[in-house]
C-alpha cells in the first residue's frame, strides 16, 4: 500500500486509542459547556476523534496538524458552531499550529441503492474475508501488516494474493445479485490496474492513463466506478466498527459492576457491543504492542521517521545558498502536502540540478516504503558534502525499514560518535532502544 509507512503499519490506528485516553479529560473540560449531558460530549468526542483518524490516513495530503485543534473543528461542525471556530482560528492564532482542519472534515456518506446491495453482500461474506477487506481498504494496512496481524499467508505476497482472491469473491457476489453484467467485465490485468489506482500505487503518468481510459473505455470506466462505490460504502462499515471500539475504550471510565458468581447474567449489552468490534479490538492490541513497545526494526522506523524539513522555507545556514531556490520550492509543494508520489515525480528530473534534490528523493522513497531505493539516492552523498550528515541519518532509518538491525546500528553508532552531528541525540536514543 502506498500510503506512508506509518499508515500502512497501522501506526495511526494504534495512536487513535492512545489519543482517546490522553486527550479525553482535556476535551471534556473544554467541550462540557457545549452539551446538555456528559454522554453527548463523549459521543461527540468519539465522532471527532474518528474524523481526525480518517483525515490522518488520507492517501494524499493527510492532516498533520495538532490533534486537539482538529477535535475542536470537528466538534464545531457537529454542533453547528463552525463560524465561531473560524473566528477563533483567526483571532487566537490557531493557524500557527498547522493546516486548516476544516478542509479535512469528513463528508457524510449517503448510500445509493446499488451501494446498499453491495454492503448487504459484504455483510454476508465470511468474517475473515470481511476483516481483511476492512483492514486493507478502510484502515489501509499494508499487505505485510495484514500478514502480521491476521497471520494470513506465509509472507506479504501471500497476503496480497489472498486479498485479491477476496476481491474476486466480492465481484462474483455482485454478479450473482445482478450488480454486474457484461458492461463491467474487464481483464485481470485491468482489475489489477484499478486496484493499484485506488490504492495510489501508480506514478503520475500511469494515473493520467487511467483517467484517460475512464473516459474512453466504457467497460473499464464501469468497473472502476463499481469499485469506487464499494469503497465509499465500506466507510460506513469502518466508521461504525471504529466507533464501537472507541465505545469499548470508554467502558474503562464507568463504575465496575460486580455480578454474583451464581448469576446467569454472564454477558451484558455493553460486553456484547465490545464483541461486535472484536476483530478490531484484537488487531488494536497487536498494533498497540508492536507500535508503542520496542519490538521491531520497522516499529522504530515508524517512530523516528520524520520528513526532512523544506529548506526553501528556512533562513538558516542549511538553506543558503540555494541555486534556483524558487524552482526547488515549487517542486517541494507536493512534498509539503505529504504527497510523496507527486513530489518524487517532480524532483526526479532535477536530481542532479540541486544539491538537496537527492536527499528529498531518498526521503520520498522512504515514505513510500522503498528503503533500497532510498539508500540508492542517499548514498550518493560523499563525506564533506553539505547534505551528507542528513543523508546518513536517513540511511540508518532505511536499514531499519528493511529490518537490517546490524547495518542500522553501525550507521547510528557512527552518527552518535560525531560531536555536533545534527542527529547525534536521536541516534543515541535509538541505539539504546535497539540494544
Amino acid at each position: 500500500m502506498m500510503s506512508d509507512f506509518a499508515t500502512g503499519q497501522g501506526y495511526y490506528l494504534a495512536e487513535l486509542i492512545k489519543h482517546y485516553h490522553r486527550l479525553r479529560e482535556e476535551y471534556l473540560e473544554w467541550a462540557g459547556p457545549l452539551f446538555d449531558t456528559r454522554t453527548d460530549a463523549i459521543s461527540t468526542y468519539q465522532r471527532s476523534l474518528l474524523a481526525w483518524y480518517e483525515a490522518r490516513i488520507l492517501l494524499k495530503d493527510p492532516y498533520a496538524g495538532e490533534v486537539m485543534v482538529f477535535l475542536r473543528a470537528a466538534t464545531a461542525a457537529y454542533t453547528g458552531t463552525l463560524d465561531e471556530f473560524l473566528e477563533d482560528w483567526a483571532d487566537q492564532g490557531l493557524a500557527t499550529l498547522g493546516p486548516d482542519p476544516v478542509r479535512y472534515l469528513p463528508r457524510p456518506v449517503k448510500l445509493s441503492a446499488r451501494q446498499e446491495k453491495m454492503m448487504a453482500a459484504y455483510e454476508l461474506m465470511d468474517r475473515p474475508v470481511r476483516d481483511l477487506l476492512l483492514l486493507a481498504y478502510y484502515h489501509q494496512l499494508s499487505d505485510a501488516r495484514l500478514h502480521d496481524v491476521l497471520e494470513v499467508g506465509h509472507n506479504a505476497d501471500a497476503a496480497s494474493q489472498l486479498r485479491h482472491s477476496y476481491l474476486r469473491m466480492l465481484r462474483d457476489d455482485w454478479r450473482s445479485i445482478g450488480l454486474m453484467d457484461d458492461r463491467f467485465e474487464v481483464t485481470p490485468e485491468q482489475q489489477e490496474t484499478i486496484d493499484r489506482y485506488l490504492r495510489d500505487e501508480l506514478d503520475v503518468a500511469q494515473r493520467w492513463e487511467v483517467e484517460a481510459r475512464r473516459s474512453s473505455e466504457p467497460n473499464f470506466s464501469s468497473a472502476l466506478q463499481l469499485r469506487e462505490d464499494w469503497e465509499e460504502g465500506l466507510k460506513i462499515v469502518g466508521r461504525n466498527d471504529t466507533l464501537e471500539t472507541l465505545a469499548k475504550e470508554e467502558e474503562r471510565y464507568r463504575p465496575k459492576v460486580v455480578v454474583p458468581v451464581n448469576s446467569s447474567r454472564w454477558i451484558d449489552g455493553r460486553t456484547l457491543q465490545g464483541l461486535l468490534a472484536g476483530i478490531l479490538a484484537v488487531v488494536l492490541i497487536y498494533l498497540l504492542y508492536t507500535t508503542f513497545a520496542p519490538t521491531g526494526e520497522r516499529t522504530y522506523f515508524a517512530e523516528y521517521f520524520r520528513p526532512f524539513p523544506n529548506i526553501t522555507r528556512t533562513q538558516d545556514s542549511l538553506a543558503q545558498p540555494i541555486s534556483g531556490r524558487e524552482d526547488l520550492a515549487e517542486m517541494l509543494v507536493p512534498y509539503d502536502r505529504r504527497d510523496y508520489y507527486a513530489a518524487y515525480d517532480e524532483l526526479l528530473p532535477a536530481a542532479t540540478a540541486y544539491p538537496a534534490a537527492k536527499l528529498y528523493l531518498g526521503v520520498c522513497a522512504l515514505a513510500l516504503e522503498q528503503p533500497q531505493r532510498a539508500r540508492d539516492w542517499l548514498e550518493q552523498y560523499l563525506p564533506g558534502e553539505k547534505y551528507h550528515p542528513y543523508a546518513r541519518w536517513y540511511i540508518a532509518l532505511a536499514y531499519l525499514a528493511d529490518e537490517r538491525r546490524g547495518m542500522a546500528l553501525r550507521e547510528l553508532v557512527e552518527i552518535a560518535g560525531i560531536p555536533g552531528h545534527p542527529y547525534e541525540m536521536p541516534a543515541t536514543r535509538l541505539i539504546e532502544a535497539l540494544e
